[in-house]
């Protein structure tokens, strides 16, 4: 599924109110992956099974550079 921005700043809104990822999913048809998703993206939750697309951008500049791995970029840094 993909979400767009109105539905990512909605789900935030209401996740940020104290609503839990549960009662967003069942709202919205979701899953509760989905809101969890949007809420990484969101940079509110890190999930070890998703890369946001900022995440992903960032690995792309550092294969750019030769970098695949931490101990290259160690290296560098």
């Amino acid at each position: 599924m993909k979400l767009n921005t109105h539905d990512i700043n909605w789900i935030v809104n209401e996740y940020q109110a104290g609503r839990t990822t549960q009662e967003i999913a069942t709202d919205t048809g979701m899953s509760r992956q989905n809101v969890k998703r949007a809420l990484a993206e969101a940079g509110l939750l890190t999930l070890s099974w998703y890369k946001t697309k900022e995440e992903n951008k960032m690995l792309i500049a550092l294969a750019s550079k030769g970098i695949s791995n931490v101990t290259q970029l160690l290296e560098r840094l």
